[in-house]
């Protein structure tokens, strides 16, 4: 998960290097507003932590991809040569192809997550 806010004198949106699961977290860790600085403009900002959004990390769900295709393949390739042809493998390829999707559908709802928690 990125996150990420507006530029107030631009207008461009940057990633912030905080991490955290949620706004209460981030609160808890930084107080009310967080310094950051444009990585368009280099402007020095304070940005409040109700304007901070999350963004689904894609570099997370393209290594689980290769991870699920190097998998796959490797077990089709290896394994699957000396098993017969039952249920087994195909519940094994299965699992390893839904790899990236279940990454995926984790980082959407901690996005989610993050972006629907409102801090006063």
């Amino acid at each position: 998960m990125n996150l990420y806010t507006r530029c107030t004198s631009c207008g461009n949106h940057f990633n912030l290097k905080i991490k955290g699961k949620d706004r209460v977290e981030i609160k808890m860790k930084y107080g009310d507003s967080i310094a950051s600085q444009c990585s368009h403009c280099h402007t020095q900002q304070s940005t409040p932590i109700k304007k901070i959004k999350a963004e689904t990390n894609q570099l997370i769900i393209s290594i689980g991809f290769i991870i699920g295709a190097v998998a796959f393949l490797s077990t089709f390739f290896f394994i699957g040569k000396y098993l017969a042809l039952g249920k087994a493998v195909y519940f094994i390829y299965g699992g390893l192809t839904s790899l990236p999707f279940l990454l995926w559908r984790i980082e959407e709802k901690s996005v989610r997550s993050f972006n629907s928690t409102n801090v006063k």
